[in-house]
């Protein structure tokens, strides 16, 4: 990890000079923020599931976003891998980019690390937000408890999603069809079955933030094994797509 430093930092160097990119994202964030307070409005969820877990609106109106955030997350993944993978496609630069590195694999991870971070931040501030308008719009009663969870949730139970999307960006030399490709894992989402009945929608969901919301009461033995299969299916899509990787 040491030896990935200076090309993290030298990556971060690059990208806080691309305004374009915290541009989108931000827009992406305001359009997760307003969409969600105005469905959660809009079809007043007014009354709690029979579940003791959820036992507030608060803990029901976080999980109802992390539900809805999920169709969410490639665009933001979209937008960040475009403008730190694909650019070097389009830039026509990737070689350049490896020329003296011994071992790509270097490269690619940090540049998926410091995709990883960026998108860490935009979704934790966007979780923020969302939990003040909780508080002040909707007069709701905060609870740091479960806002421990949800911030865990916004680090370990999107990266399986978040690197689906950034996979593409190594394979797809096209920058434009990868970020397209967004699109199709919002489809899926709506396609999705709903309830959690049927096992393989279950198992699917738990690869995502939606997690949260099936329990009945809460297990650390469940949600800390949840996190690990997160990062294991994770870890092996990016060992792929790194071993994969050709110019």
């Amino acid at each position: 990890m040491k030896f990935m430093i200076p090309l993290i930092k030298n990556e971060f160097r690059t990208r806080a000079k691309k305004y374009g990119l915290f541009l989108f994202l931000g827009v992406v964030g305001l359009i997760q923020v307003l969409l969600i307070t105005a469905i959660l409005k809009i079809f007043k969820y007014d009354q709690l599931p029979n579940n003791p877990f959820i036992a507030t609106f608060f803990r029901f109106y976080n999980i109802l976003f992390f539900a809805y955030s999920t169709m969410l997350i490639p665009v933001s993944a979209a937008v960040i891998g475009y403008y730190i993978i694909s650019v070097e496609y389009i830039s026509n630069t990737w070689e350049f980019l490896l020329l003296g590195i011994k071992d790509k694999k270097k490269v690619l991870m940090s540049k998926y690390i410091v995709s990883l971070i960026i998108f860490w931040i935009q979704q934790l501030v966007i979780y923020g937000v969302f939990s003040i308008i909780q508080v002040i719009y909707f007069k709701q009663q905060l609870d740091g408890n479960f806002m421990v969870l949800g911030f865990f949730t916004v680090l370990f139970f999107q990266v399986v999603l978040f690197t689906a999307q950034i996979v593409l960006h190594y394979f797809i030399n096209n920058g434009v069809v990868a970020t397209v490709c967004a699109v199709v894992f919002v489809m899926l989402f709506f396609l999705m079955p709903r309830g959690t009945s049927n096992i393989f929608v279950e198992k699917i969901l738990m690869l995502t933030p939606t997690y949260i919301g099936m329990f009945d009461t809460f297990n650390v033995v469940n949600f800390i094994g949840g996190v690990v299969v997160n990062l294991l299916v994770a870890s092996g899509m990016l060992s792929v797509a790194i071993y994969k990787f050709k110019l």
